[in-house]
């Protein structure tokens, strides 16, 4: 137990170093590209970044099958020869696919559809690949190499938007064209794949085993990973199911203050990814016993780190009102889509990874389907009650602690794990957030929070905060 909470840690410590880099950088772009964009093209770049989480549909489980088989290798013990075949079998599949997506996203008539699915079919075939290289170094426990393209993504990020605020006050127009800002966010993901390709050349080029001979290996990998690959997309949707409510039901300008609120809660989970990364393949080499001994350490100090972030709420309520007054009505969706990070994080960074590792994978797909229907009929339920997008955004709340109750009473049942206080502390963090910020006064607002975040969590958490101080001293 002291190994791994010991090892996740440090390489937990250098994931996030980059992670918050690109936080930063997802500040910038949250706060500044709305601004340069103006409502109507934020609007419909919010639309592509929508369609974009989709995209990862279309690996059809193959690099999860990859990350499943060899999550617990190191990369000198992979078989070269046969990697070969597995990264130009990929990147010609993905290529196929992107020219197939990308001919008839010409069919379309709408200009603006036209033109963002066009942008998707390019988008999908690099990310796509780099995902692939990426669910290498994470399998092999290679953290320094995405550190590092994270840092370099999120400088030509902030380059382009400097870029663009830059040209804008130059040329005097009111807003820059979302057309511009998507099409040089597409030339980035093409830079990072191009970059992944030579830093794994090795396993790219040179002799291979033939391609007759991996045929029944190259399937093998789709029908491990495709019910991950599902599950994982519904669960994008699950997230992701108010959004596209609002998108269909209410006008643009609506959408696109709800929006701007689902994009500052992203720039949180940005940060907290790191830890489904680091901890998949750490937990995949411990023995049974000790990976789900470690669970509940793991939701609990996942939700600790969450909870504290919700004070970043008050900084950017304030930033909002003076840079950003257009987009002041997002607060309201904000106050209530942000303390559902704590549920959000816990099923997606931590759950999802026991399932993995269990090879639960085909019933996190069906839980996570029978949840993608309960939220629908709650958002369903929620417009025809109340008819407004807050009630929406309430639906999805609640969405998420039925899933995360649901997803966790499997690991409750058959391996006995711990979880009245982590779901205790959840529920009450989240409530307090809820009632404290509907303060008039920010500042008393804000100390209420922050009291009773420090009172609870060290009352329930003493000794596993001394826990996490003792090993982040090692």
């Amino acid at each position: 137990m002291k190994n791994i909470k010991s090892n996740v840690i440090a390489d937990l410590s250098m994931v996030m170093s980059s992670n918050f880099l690109t936080l930063l950088s997802s500040v910038l772009t949250g706060l500044v590209v709305p601004k340069v964009l103006g409502v109507s093209n934020y609007g419909y770049y919010k639309i592509f970044t929508l369609y974009m989480s989709y995209t990862a549909l279309f690996h059809f489980g193959f690099i999860d099958g990859v990350l499943l088989r060899h999550g617990a290798q190191d990369y000198e013990e992979l078989d070269k020869y046969q990697f070969r075949i597995n990264s130009r079998f990929f990147i010609k599949f993905q290529t196929t696919l992107a020219i197939v997506l990308g001919m008839g996203s010409l069919l379309i008539s709408n200009e603006n559809y036209s033109f963002i699915f066009l942008m998707l079919s390019v988008y999908m075939m690099f990310t796509n690949i780099t995902s692939y290289y990426q669910f290498i170094s994470q399998a092999t426990m290679r953290f320094k190499e995405l550190s590092v393209r994270k840092v370099i993504q999120s400088v030509l990020t902030v380059f382009i938007v400097a870029s663009l605020f830059i040209l804008r006050q130059m040329s005097g127009q009111k807003d820059v064209s979302y057309k511009l800002y998507v099409a040089l966010s597409v030339v980035v993901s093409i830079i990072l794949a191009v970059w992944y390709i030579y830093t794994y050349r090795s396993i790219t080029f040179g002799k291979a085993y033939s391609f007759g001979s991996q045929m029944e290996n190259l399937k093998s990998y789709f029908r491990e990973g495709i019910y991950l690959t599902i599950a994982y997309q519904i669960s994008t949707l699950i997230f992701t199911v108010d959004s596209q409510f609002i998108s269909i039901i209410f006008n643009r300008k609506i959408y696109g203050m709800y929006a701007f609120a689902y994009s500052l809660v992203q720039m949180v989970l940005t940060i907290l990814n790191a830890i489904s990364t680091v901890l998949f393949p750490h937990i995949k080499r411990q023995t049974l016993d000790e990976a789900v001994a470690f669970y509940p350490k793991a939701i609990s100090y996942i939700i600790i780190i969450v909870y504290a972030s919700l004070l970043g709420y008050y900084p950017v309520q304030t930033i909002i009102h003076f840079f950003l007054p257009e987009y002041v009505g997002s607060l309201e969706y904000f106050q209530i889509l942000f303390p559902g990070v704590g549920l959000t994080c816990s099923i997606s960074l931590v759950t999802f990874n026991y399932f993995k590792i269990l090879n639960k994978n085909k019933l996190y797909f069906d839980l996570s389907l029978l949840v993608l229907l309960c939220s629908v009929l709650l958002n369903t339920i929620a417009y025809l009650f109340f008819g407004t997008a807050i009630s929406i955004a309430v639906a999805s709340l609640v969405t998420l602690l039925i899933w995360r109750i649901s997803s966790e009473a499997y690991l409750v049942k058959n391996y006995k794990v711990k979880w009245k206080k982590n779901l205790f502390y959840t529920i009450i963090m989240t409530s307090s957030f809820l009632i404290f910020v509907q303060y008039n006064i920010e500042s008393i607002s804000f100390i209420c929070y922050l009291t009773f975040y420090l009172s609870i969590t060290i009352f329930l958490y003493y000794g596993d905060l001394l826990d996490l101080y003792r090993q982040m001293k090692k």
